[in-house]
């Protein structure tokens, strides 16, 4: 066989020089033939044994049966059978020896590198198993944690109880310190009141001028509340017997100046010092001790909250507590709200408006109210239970409070205030108690404020007041003097409630603006607004701000705020609001048209809630009173309830007695729903001024037997009820 130098020339500059370190299956495969046609050369190494056995490794490696160390040792073995067959000058053998020795060397390299990457792969595989083992390590500790945690959160028995019997020592010292806290608070801020509006700087202890209250039981009859004629003498008659009512709910009314914040004054300190007190008209004092806590607040300055424990937070929590304990104490509250039996005094329902129509009253978190008792007291105007917001089935008990039991004993002990000996005493009360008789003022007398303003201008010898408008215009007439000396009289007479005044005239103009006020916010669109407002609400120049409160006529509270500080203000007392606002209509009578009609139509019922405005009308100008009862009686008549029936008639019947008291005019007030109830005179004057006009009559005589009663000129009677013996119908 001839062999050809070219192919094994070529063979060797690939494999030596080649262009990159790469090469291709098919000239791997080119390289394989070549080899396997060489070392099978039948002229030299035909009979070579290890020739042929490189041949058939050489077939093994082309395809792919043979290992890198076996290819090496035969490429050793190649090279040498080629050195041993080699002859001199013969080029083919040294070429391919070149051949095998470069393929070696590259093998070699290979093979070097190879087992490098085999000693860092084992030392990657150490580090795996060393990693392997920390992660084993690490799974094993953090099994350990999480059993400790599952330990915690399933603790012994006897850890559960230590950590209740530490969390009930610390519940425990809250408490008593909150009690502690609040009944010092309460003793500072309670124990003196004013016992005049004339002069709200001189204050005096509640004990000495305090007076049994006349308080009775009401009854739902007939669709309405009635009284009962039981009087309630002990604490514990405020509240149902019934121990099965988780929560109740007790209602107390009385007209403005009758004294039911005096009695809640009253009521908190008996609890603050029960059972040391022996002075008390209700003598069951451990009554109140059956309540771990009572929490009073004034819902005038909490119109838009209606949630019971934050208005506490706001009232009572912020007044005890600094910033920095508050956020403790009221989790402390909310505990105890939940599990101690407390009394909630809320004082002014009337005076509140809630944030929506959704609430017609504040409410307990329905936690508190499931799980422990906290007891409601609630103080308001007859008005506001009788608009039918709030239902009979919230109201568990109804008390009426009528003012004071024995009113000549509170002027008795106003008068001690200035003379101690007894015989000057008794002859001082005695007079004023012949005044007062003789001027027919007692009813005037059922409310405690009304008492303290008639027995101490009387005291003074100021002429003999005869009406409301009268002593509110001299309780005005006293708060103005306090701002300015000057002294001046009306010349004309359009006003009598003011004819013996001396302050009022040289002020008119700040009056007039303030009264404006009155009307305004009174009637305003914004509700809440009307008794709490802003400065801007009030519209008041700084001049007339400034002389309202300096005066007494407005007060001025702050109010906490992290952005700015802000104050609020109110009248002194809403009937003050309410007198003023009627000046105001009696001025410009047009706003009965123009503003009141509107409102009575936008709110309903709302007139119900204008009884003293109408009263105070009446006595200042009553043909501004004939023109509001025109609109008054007309909302009546679209409510169409004996209870609004009722109600109005009173509120007719107290304007009336005003009217003929300041002597204002001619009357002639609206009631076309009317209920004899009575045989008074003054029934019978207002009868005959709306016989013709009468709607609907209710006759309620049960004890006048043969009552006779001409209907012969009621026209328009369309509704006639009846009851009582033998009454006689013309």
């Amino acid at each position: 066989m001839e062999f050809k130098k070219v192919p094994a020339r070529e063979l060797r500059n690939e494999i030596c020089h080649p262009p990159s370190l790469e090469i291709s299956d098919q000239k791997l495969q080119e390289y394989f033939t070549t080899l396997i046609k060489l070392l099978s050369d039948s002229k030299c190494l035909a009979q070579d044994k290890e020739a042929n056995t490189a041949v058939l490794k050489l077939d093994e490696l082309q395809n792919e049966r043979m290992s890198l160390n076996d290819l090496i040792e035969l490429l050793k073995k190649s090279h040498k059978t080629l050195k041993d067959v080699n002859e001199p000058g013969e080029l083919r053998y040294k070429e391919i020896d070149e051949i095998l020795a470069k393929a070696l060397k590259i093998l070699e390299d290979r093979m070097q590198d190879l087992e490098k990457r085999q000693e860092n792969t084992e030392t990657e595989v150490t580090d795996l198993k060393e990693r392997t083992e920390n992660t084993e390590t690490e799974v094993k500790d953090l099994k350990e944690q999480v059993q400790i945690l599952k330990d915690l959160k399933e603790p012994s028995k006897s850890n559960i109880q230590a950590g209740k019997q530490i969390e009930q020592e610390e519940y425990e010292r809250g408490v008593a310190e909150m009690l502690k806290i609040l009944k010092t608070h309460y003793k500072r801020k309670l124990s003196n009141l004013t016992f005049s509006p004339l002069n709200d700087s001189v204050a005096a202890p509640l004990d000495d001028f305090y007076m049994q209250p006349n308080i009775q039981l009401m009854k739902k009859d007939k669709g309405c509340f009635i009284k009962t004629g039981t009087q309630i003498l002990l604490y514990k008659n405020l509240f149902s017997k019934d121990s099965k009512l988780n929560q109740q709910t007790v209602f107390i009314q009385g007209e403005a100046g009758s004294g039911k914040s005096t009695f809640l004054a009253r009521l908190v300190m008996d609890w603050c010092d029960s059972p040391k007190r022996s002075d008390n008209f209700f003598q069951d004092l451990k009554t109140l001790k059956d309540y771990k806590f009572i929490f009073l607040v004034t819902l005038r300055n909490s119109v838009q909250e209606f949630n019971i424990e934050e208005i506490i937070k706001q009232q009572v929590i912020d007044s005890l507590y600094g910033k920095e304990d508050c956020e403790k104490a009221n989790k402390l509250l909310n505990e105890i709200m939940k599990q101690e039996h407390c009394l909630i005094l809320l004082d002014g329902l009337d005076e509140w408006t809630g944030p929506g129509n959704d609430h017609n009253l504040p409410e307990l978190k329905a936690l508190h109210y499931t799980e422990s008792r906290c007891d409601l007291l609630i103080t308001t105007r007859p008005w506001k239970l009788a608009d039918g917001k709030i239902k009979d089935s919230e109201i568990d008990i109804l008390l009426q409070l009528e003012g004071i039991k024995y009113p000549f004993e509170l002027s008795k002990c106003i008068l001690r205030r200035k003379y101690q000996d007894e015989n000057v005493l008794e002859a001082k009360n005695s007079a004023f108690t012949e005044y007062i008789r003789k001027q027919k003022l007692e009813e005037l007398l059922q409310s405690p404020m009304m008492l303290s303003v008639i027995v101490c201008w009387h005291d003074e010898g100021e002429r003999k007041l005869i009406s409301k408008c009268e002593i509110y215009s001299s309780l005005i007439d006293s708060l103005l003097k306090k701002v300015s000396n000057e002294e001046g009289y009306f010349e004309d007479q359009r006003f009598n409630c003011f004819a013996e005044t001396q302050y009022i005239q040289p002020n008119i103009h700040h009056v007039n603006q303030i009264a404006e006020a009155a009307f305004r916010l009174l009637f305003s669109d914004i509700q809440e607004k009307s008794l709490v407002f802003g400065a801007k609400d009030l519209k008041l120049e700084d001049a007339q701000r400034k002389f309202a409160l300096k005066a007494g006529i407005l007060t001025k509270a702050k109010t906490s705020s992290l952005a700015r500080s802000s104050s609020t203000f109110s009248f002194v007392h809403k009937s003050i609001q309410e007198f003023l606002a009627a000046y105001y209509i009696a001025c410009n009578e047009k706003v009965i048209n123009e503003i009141i009609a509107g409102y009575f139509e936008q709110y309903d019922k709302s007139y119900l809630a204008m009884t003293q405005l109408f009263i105070f009308l009446c006595g200042v100008s009553i043909s501004a009173g004939n023109a509001l009862s025109d609109l008054m009686n007309e909302s009546n008549v679209k409510y169409n309830s004996f209870q609004g029936d009722t109600l109005y008639q009173n509120c007719v019947f107290a304007g009336y007695r005003e009217a003929v008291a300041n002597s204002t005019g001619s009357i002639n007030l609206r009631l076309t729903r009317f209920i004899i109830n009575d045989i008074s005179l003054d029934l019978k004057n207002l009868w005959n001024m709306n016989v013709s006009n009468v709607m609907s009559l209710t006759i309620r005589l049960p004890s006048v037997p043969g009552y006779k009663i001409d209907l012969s000129l009621c026209h328009k009677l369309k509704s006639l009820q009846l009851e009582g013996p033998g009454i006689e119908l013309k």
